[in-house]
């Protein structure tokens, strides 16, 4: 899910460069340039929002996020070069009006030729990026990864994984800095700095999905009180819904869930059931005898969102209560049955999982 979300914010920078190449005129910017900006807004945008609580990773809110990074980042580069054009269309304005006259008067003398850069200074520009940039992106990474193991727990490791991510960011570091350089050989240091801090944030959040994705899965302990539960006749004074044939017993009871590890999780679905199975033995039923099995067995109910009597959040090392109520009939009019309990929920990792539970009724 990490990686599908920060592929996802890529491509709204993508999306927002593509309309932004299409609105604008091709000599304001080299597209490369608008589409990496683009790219690293969209990025850092949704990487802010959701350090500020503002949407859970992997909510559509945060494309909204990404598309506003992608367009503010893009509108911030634009304007400090219009910052500057002014100046420089003055000073071609002048000398374009200068030049009729220096014709016919005097010819300028050339103006010295500009230095060429040398291998050396290069060579030290490269190597300083590099390391920038190695360093960087290796530390982003390591703090994504250590902020998602501290929120998700994780399962046992012989060996620790950041010895494999730590040394492979400062590999992607200088891979950044080299494409970024066959891409444009005369990038400047704004370029660099987005391309560096693109490649940062999105190598925190890759890792962050890793821990994410592979967090231990919460568990629970169901309980139910009274247990075991005790049933009333619906004739003596329960409310019992109407059914045909009629229901015969009513049960209540408080349910209660405990998140025993893990960061808790949200609830979905409570499923009661219950069934009175007569053995044949060896033969097979026919099927007026089926039709009388099903005849007593008990309905199956779910209470799923907002039917569910209570909050669906469980929080860590905390237990929540939810009233149920049960009704059914029997073949015997005695009220000793099992009810079997379901229990959909998904965890603050997004995992989903079950439980099951026996509840005797006597």
């Amino acid at each position: 899910m990490g990686i599908v979300t920060l592929a996802g914010w890529a491509i709204v920078g993508l999306i927002v460069a593509s309309v932004e190449k299409s609105r604008s005129d091709p000599r304001d910017a080299d597209g490369a340039i608008v589409t990496m900006l683009c790219v690293a807004g969209a990025i850092v945008g949704a990487a802010v929002g959701q350090s500020f609580r503002w949407f859970v990773f992997g909510q559509p809110l945060g494309f909204v996020f990404a598309a506003v990074g992608a367009v503010s980042l893009l509108h911030l580069y634009r304007s400090q070069s219009t910052a500057r054009r002014p100046h420089i269309d003055v000073v071609q304005h002048v000398e374009s009006e200068a030049a009729v006259p220096a014709v016919a008067l005097s010819t300028a003398p050339p103006s010295p030729p500009t230095p060429p850069i040398s291998v050396a200074t290069t060579l030290a520009k490269s190597l300083g990026w590099s390391l920038i940039s190695a360093v960087a992106v290796a530390m982003c990474g390591y703090r994504g990864h250590l902020i998602g193991t501290t929120m998700y727990p994780q399962r046992y490791e012989g060996m620790p994984s950041d010895l494999f991510f730590f040394p492979l960011g400062l590999i992607l570091g200088v891979v950044v800095v080299v494409m970024a350089r066959l891409a444009n050989p005369k990038s400047h240091a704004l370029h660099m700095v987005a391309a560096i801090a693109l490649a940062s944030v999105g190598y925190g959040g890759l890792l962050y999905g890793y821990a994410r994705s592979h967090a231990l899965p919460t568990s629970f302990t169901v309980t139910f009180e009274p247990d075991p539960g005790v049933a009333m006749r619906c004739d003596t004074g329960a409310a019992c819904p109407q059914a045909n044939p009629p229901f015969e017993w009513s049960v209540e009871a408080m349910l209660r869930v405990a998140a025993t590890n893990g960061r808790g999780a949200t609830l979905d679905k409570i499923s009661l059931s219950s069934s009175e199975k007569r053995p044949f033995g060896s033969r097979k039923p026919t099927r007026e005898e089926i039709a009388e099995e099903n005849r007593f067995d008990g309905p199956t109910i779910r209470l799923e969102g907002r039917e569910i009597p209570g909050s669906r959040r469980i929080r860590a090392n905390e237990v929540a209560s939810y009233p149920i109520r049960y009704y059914y009939r029997t073949r015997t009019g005695r009220a000793e049955r099992d009810i079997y309990l379901h229990i959909d929920f998904t965890d603050a990792a997004g995992h989903w999982a079950g439980h099951q539970a026996l509840w005797k009724i006597r």
